[in-house]
Order: C-alpha cells, then sequence, then structure tokens
C-alpha cells in the first residue's frame, strides 16, 4: 500500500471540504503512477474518538464493491501533521450535487428518465453489495431474473448514513465494461458516517450517536434508531432532487417527481422508498431486481 508521502497535493477541492470529519479535501497524483486520487484529511479530534478507524474499516469492508469508492491508502497517525489522511479513487465527472446545482442555475432538467434510472440502478448495487456481501455480478444476474439477493457475508456489512447527491460520484470508469451505455457510473463515497452492523443492533447509529449527517437527508426513525433501510430512504431522496434539479428535497411539499416524468413506474419505486415506516421500504437486497423490472417496464 502506498504511504502518504508516495502523493503530492494538486489542488485544494474547497467545495467538498464540508462532509463529515473532513479537516480538507485534495486532489493528489501519485509521485510513481501519475494517476490522480482524492486525499480526505481527517481532524485530531475524530482520530482520537475512533472515527477515524471506523471509516476505514468501512471502506476496507468495501474495497472490492463496483459501485463504492475505492480505498487506495490510508494513515491515521496524526501526531506529526495533526490530522489522518485517507487516498481514495478519484471521479472525474464530480458528484450529483455539482449537476444538480449546474442545471437548476440553467433552469434545466433531464430530458427523460434513463440517466435516473442509471443512477438509482447503480445505486442500488452498492448499497445491495454493502448490506449483503454478495459480488456485483451475481446481484446484477438475479436482477436481470427477478430474484432477490440474500445475505452472504454478514461480518462485511455497512450502513452508509449519509446518502445525498454530494455523496454520490460520476466517472467513465465502468466495472462491467458496458461500452454502449450511454450515461456515466454512479459510485457511493464519504464514508464518514458509516456504521457496521454491531452498532445497528446494539441501537448505537441513530443521527445523535455520530456527528457530520446531513439532516435534510434524514430518514424519519432517524432520532432514536438506524436501519440498513434508512440508506434506501436516502437514495429515494436523492434520486428525488436528480429529478427535479433541486439540491432541497422537500419531499413534504412536492410530488415525488416532476409531472414531466410520465412512466409511472420510477414514481412508485422512488415512493416506496419513501415511505415514513421503514419496514414498508424494500430492503437492500431486493431494491436491484426491483430497479431492474421498472426500467424494463420503462
Amino acid at each position: 500500500m502506498p504511504s502518504r508521502s508516495s502523493f503530492t497535493v494538486v489542488k485544494s477541492l474547497a467545495a467538498a471540504a464540508n462532509g463529515a470529519q473532513n479537516s480538507g479535501v485534495y486532489l493528489v497524483r501519485n509521485k510513481k503512477t501519475g494517476k490522480l486520487f482524492i486525499e480526505k484529511r481527517i481532524g485530531l479530534r475524530f482520530v482520537e474518538n475512533g472515527h477515524a478507524k471506523r471509516e476505514v474499516k468501512a471502506m476496507k469492508a468495501c474495497c472490492s464493491y463496483t459501485h463504492v469508492i475505492r480505498i487506495e491508502a490510508y494513515d491515521l497517525d496524526a501526531s506529526r501533521l495533526g490530522y489522518a489522511s485517507v487516498f481514495m479513487q478519484h471521479c472525474e465527472l464530480g458528484c450529483l450535487d455539482t449537476l444538480i446545482t449546474r442545471y437548476s442555475s440553467r433552469g434545466l432538467r433531464l430530458a427523460d428518465e434513463g440517466f435516473l434510472w442509471k443512477v438509482f440502478w447503480d445505486c442500488s448495487l452498492a448499497l445491495a453489495q454493502m448490506w449483503t456481501g454478495a459480488d456485483a455480478e451475481t446481484i446484477r444476474q438475479r436482477a436481470r431474473k427477478d430474484k432477490f439477493t440474500k445475505e452472504v457475508i454478514p461480518a462485511k456489512r455497512v450502513v452508509h448514513r449519509d446518502l445525498k447527491p454530494s455523496n454520490i460520484f460520476l466517472t467513465w470508469q465502468d466495472p462491467f465494461d458496458v461500452e454502449r451505455c450511454p450515461y456515466p457510473t454512479s459510485v457511493i463515497g464519504d464514508f464518514g458516517c458509516s456504521v457496521m452492523p454491531e452498532d445497528v443492533f446494539a441501537g448505537k447509529a441513530h443521527m445523535y450517536q455520530h456527528s457530520g449527517c446531513t439532516p435534510a437527508f434524514m430518514p424519519p426513525e432517524a432520532e432514536w434508531k438506524w436501519c440498513s433501510r434508512g440508506d434506501i430512504y436516502q437514495l429515494g431522496l436523492s434520486i428525488h432532487c436528480l429529478a427535479r434539479m433541486d439540491p432541497d428535497p422537500k419531499l413534504r411539499r412536492r410530488d415525488i417527481l416532476p409531472g414531466m416524468y410520465k412512466h409511472d413506474g420510477l414514481r412508485k419505486l422512488l415512493t416506496m422508498c419513501c415511505q415514513y415506516d421503514p419496514d414498508n421500504r424494500p430492503v437492500a437486497g431486493e431494491l436491484p431486481a426491483l430497479v431492474y423490472r421498472g426500467y424494463c417496464a420503462w
């Protein structure tokens, strides 16, 4: 694994510096290979209270997942510089939040639901992997046969807890080499608020137990408990924001999709994901099959 000295800073990414536990986010270059990566610096307080270690543990558990940001290296020794560093995959197209802001400033919307379905599909694969531990190809093939994916590796399960447009990144790097796809690949990142199953089952995963979560995207149950279906709720809100090109979900005052999108399949699925009662939402292992079924109907 490369060390901190293996990288040189290219520039500061100020727009990305407001995430959970961030003490700065930088575009860096590997001195040996020339490849670009992202360096997230984590403040001393989060190193000392164990949050930095928890974030790295979650990213390492997801390191082989196709639609999750890949961790390249890390250094949690903050004694000399006053911060820890996590080096991760660079997604050259930025995040959904930037895309939403750009479209919103011009009063534009997506021409059709195609890109919405692609983001939904990619993120559903990520959440299914994060909760079941199954490999992406197995999940894809089961979804195409309208089958759900069951838990495979319980010890590797991760709950993200801060899924929102600014934590969904875009890249032209396609893990499945589907060259004909006109849309970029979506990748989930920033695991600063993530927890493992033992935290969820012990009741230690509600919004007051871990800092940095975004109130506007919190599921209704977040004040007293958290489960994997909270991630499903946040993904639904994120697709809702992308459809409306509005970074603020405002779900209580708006329909889940703008009227310009006529097909009802996406609207119904997003409504399922954003149910008030988490028991009425799909579980992560079900979501890819539901998304694929809806996309085929579209």
